[in-house]
């Protein structure tokens, strides 16, 4: 019987990140919540500051850094599909690309969301990971 408790308990450590991070509370998970929301308004500004303001909390911090490297990333690729809209003949590629990243980002940032409330970490797909 012991076995079984252990299993369940390394599962949920599994589920919120890595061993070493204390399992999130409410607040934690909630805080999550909102700057992933409003990340999608503000961009990487919204987890920076959930990233500077959660140092005593390791779960919210770790959630914070990979929000922000995936929105530092998606302002790369944006700036990107900007500049090749601005030439006429590349305009057909940067159009597109806007319009994917912008789709995209809006998807992973509602699964991120629901992930978080349920305070299970999120890895975003495609990121640069500039920030441990």
């Amino acid at each position: 019987m012991s076995q079984e408790n252990s299993l369940s308990s390394a599962d949920t450590l599994l589920s919120s990140g890595s061993p070493g991070d204390a399992l999130p509370n409410s607040d934690a998970k909630n805080l999550a919540v909102i700057f992933t929301i409003c990340s999608v308004f503000f961009g990487p500004l919204s987890p920076l500051v959930g990233y500077l303001t959660s140092a005593e909390k390791p779960w919210l911090k770790r959630q914070m850094t990979e929000l922000l490297n995936f929105q530092i990333s998606v302002m790369i690729v944006l700036v990107v599909a900007v500049l090749l809209e601005s030439t006429v003949v590349l305009a057909v590629i940067g159009l597109p690309l806007m319009l994917i990243v912008g789709i995209g980002n809006l998807v992973c940032i509602v699964l991120g969301a629901l992930k978080a409330s349920k305070g299970e970490f999120k890895k975003y797909p495609w990121t640069l990971r500039l920030l441990t």
